[in-house]
């Protein structure tokens, strides 16, 4: 059984409670209640059950009065509004949001309502809803399920989410990619939320600053979405028989977070400070892990330098222009008419919009005539002939993704004669993530956030993305209403 003693809340220890052999405390809600505190829970095989600690003097009868309450509104709460104790049924608690969670203490004047709801959520099966896709194609083909809740295995972790973000990953995956993935598919690669069950073998966190943080259930994280993570670009002798071309990620490889609750590796979870609201930490996640190794660690940016952003609209785009500013360049940002003064507003010293004249020849004459040190792509295709052009001498492109299309066609005398370079990047270190997290946490940089929805509109959220008609990220709310 967990030890929750520390914390001080969750199940009363083994011998408080006349266990049934063999049995364990699967949740427990603890509640303090005029003097009296009374445990209620589930044991394994979803048998419930309601414990008063009497106090040691004279708390007998007050032991037994809120006992009475306790049951009368299992009675009212749990029965008579069809809402189960032990077995069967949806556990519809979970989804009213008592704002009462597993394993926490509850203080005096407790909503005993509220608690034993929260218990028949905790003794039913139980199930989560979920925003998921059985084969690729349209938007169309997402719904929104109800299935079981994942339970954790050992070395992971199960978190209650609390925001979850799009990325053009997400479209693609949807559409159909030539990868192995679960199927039908849970997406969702930036997550954010609480820790809601450790499982075994799970004793501690890797915080923001590296040190090591307690596991435990209440947690506020965000998920650093790459799995077996290796460096290409590190020794080889260093790599231990793997291969770096093994990285997969939460939600493209696996089911992500666009569900209520979402299972992933302990060594991926990052806990967060209060003061970072979910929904910030869920739209800075990959965006800025990708955005950070681009600039900083592939495309080693400097002081003083003129870094170049396409698809300046885009939710790594909007990351980057502001990292590059906090890093001391000057930045030239190219976007499409619509989003022009937006990307103003996020400290582009130079706004090009692509579709009004030669952006490259203004670019490449940027800082009188210098050009671009460091252009960061994800566009591909149309961009990279211009780019190349308008790189000075010794500049570096370094590019993320191909959105406009993989095939790029450049003039290589520009590429030879300048001794310009081109580099690829995905994703990030997990050094990598803590920096630009650690960045967002600072306040040095921020998400843009386009609009909040809740998960029955993940639909309509891929198709805004899909349509180019959002300016930053999308965040979905498993927890809001429809």
């Amino acid at each position: 059984m967990p030890d929750h003693t520390d914390a001080g809340v969750g199940p009363p220890q083994e011998d408080e409670i006349p266990l049934p052999r063999g049995s364990e405390i699967r949740r427990a809600l603890g509640l303090d209640r005029d003097g009296v505190r009374m445990t209620v829970g589930s044991f394994e095989g979803r048998r419930s059950f309601v414990y008063p600690e009497v106090p040691p003097e004279g708390g007998i009868f007050r032991a037994m009065h809120v006992f009475v309450d306790v049951v009368m509104h299992v009675f009212v709460d749990v029965v008579a509004r069809s809402f189960p104790v032990v077995g069967g049924g949806r556990g519809p608690a979970r989804r009213l949001g008592f704002g009462i969670g597993h394993g926490e203490k509850v203080t005096n004047r407790v909503d005993a309502a509220g608690a034993v709801r929260q218990l028949a959520d905790m003794t039913a099966d139980p199930t989560m809803y979920a925003a998921r896709f059985a084969t690729h194609g349209s938007p169309d083909v997402l719904t929104l399920d109800e299935i079981p809740i994942p339970e954790p295995g050992p070395g992971e972790v199960r978190i209650r989410v609390e925001a979850a973000a799009l990325n053009h990953l997400d479209l693609w995956v949807r559409r159909g990619l030539p990868i192995e993935i679960t199927m039908p598919h849970i997406g969702g690669s930036d997550i954010a939320g609480t820790v809601d069950l450790v499982g075994p073998d799970v004793d501690a966190f890797v915080g923001l600053d590296g040190d090591s943080v307690a596991a435990r259930p209440g947690e506020r994280v965000v998920v650093d979405p790459s799995l077996a993570w290796l460096d290409p670009t590190s020794d080889p002798a260093n790599w231990e028989g793997r291969d770096p071309a093994g990285l997969r990620l939460i939600g493209e490889h696996t089911d992500g977070g666009f569900a209520e609750y979402v299972v992933v590796p302990a060594a991926n979870v990052v806990p967060i400070p209060d003061s970072l609201p979910f929904d910030v930490a869920a739209a800075a996640s990959l965006a800025g892990v990708t955005a950070w190794r681009g600039l900083v660690t592939r495309g080693g940016l400097r002081d003083d330098e003129v870094v170049l952003v396409t698809g300046a609209s885009g939710g790594v785009s909007t990351m980057a222009i502001q990292i590059a500013k906090v890093r001391g360049a000057a930045v030239i940002a190219v976007t499409s008419t619509p989003w022009v003064k937006q990307v103003e507003a996020l400290g582009a010293d130079l706004v090009l919009d692509r579709t009004a004249g030669d952006w490259a020849t203004v670019a490449g004459t940027a800082r009188d005539g210098h050009g671009v040190d460091l252009a960061l792509d994800s566009v591909g295709a149309p961009m990279w002939k211009d780019l190349s052009r308008s790189l000075a001498t010794g500049g570096r492109i370094v590019s993320y993704g191909a959105t406009g299309g993989p095939k790029v066609e450049i003039d290589l005398r520009h590429h030879f004669w300048k001794q310009t370079s081109f580099l690829g990047t995905t994703m990030g270190s997990p050094e990598d993530y803590r920096a630009a997290m650690q960045a967002v946490v600072d306040g040095d940089v921020a998400p843009v956030i386009h609009a909040t929805l809740p998960l029955a509109r993940c639909a309509e959220a891929h198709r805004m993305l899909e349509a180019g008609e959002v300016f930053g990220k999308v965040v979905l709310t498993p927890g809001s209403g429809s």
